[in-house]
């Protein structure tokens, strides 16, 4: 391991969090906690999935390494608009359900009915009269059939 010099508080979280050592058993290579978590939890999925799908014969070496292991490495390097995959995913989740209209990335309400003074129909303009109430879209569906006539 070597030693970082701190200048300043913000350099900290440029450091990778990694342990090198459990107890006094120092490791072969420096271990990122979050890989562990991400293993743990793709062996625990592999586990469930053969559980339910009996029928499919893994070996032992692809089912509880390789596959775990790749599959870790995936989430790590891969990033997916800038992000990486998990937080990507969850993003769009979250936009799914979202009842929010999003503007410029920051969401706002809509709570009224937006409307111009003049619309152009077909060419010509049609005037109409604004106002925060909701008859609006009924003044523009006037002014249409009055248009097309």
């Amino acid at each position: 391991m070597q030693k970082v010099v701190l200048r300043t508080y913000s350099k900290l979280w440029k450091i990778p969090f990694k342990i090198y050592s459990i107890d006094n058993l120092k490791l072969l290579i420096p271990i990122n906690p979050w890989d562990v978590v991400v293993f743990s939890i793709c062996l625990i999925f592999i586990t469930l999935v053969g559980k339910v799908l009996f029928f499919i014969e893994i070996p032992f070496v692809f089912k509880y390494g390789i596959f775990p292991w790749a599959f870790t490495k995936l989430i790590g390097t891969v990033k997916l608009d800038g992000k990486k995959p998990y937080k990507y995913f969850y993003d769009m989740f979250i936009f799914r359900i979202s009842t929010m209209k999003y503007e410029r990335f920051k969401a706002f309400k809509l709570d009224k009915l937006v409307g111009f003074k003049e619309n152009l129909i077909i060419g010509k303009k049609a005037k109409i009269e604004y106002d925060d109430s909701n008859n609006l879209h009924e003044k523009v569906m006037k002014n249409l059939n009055v248009l097309k006539k």
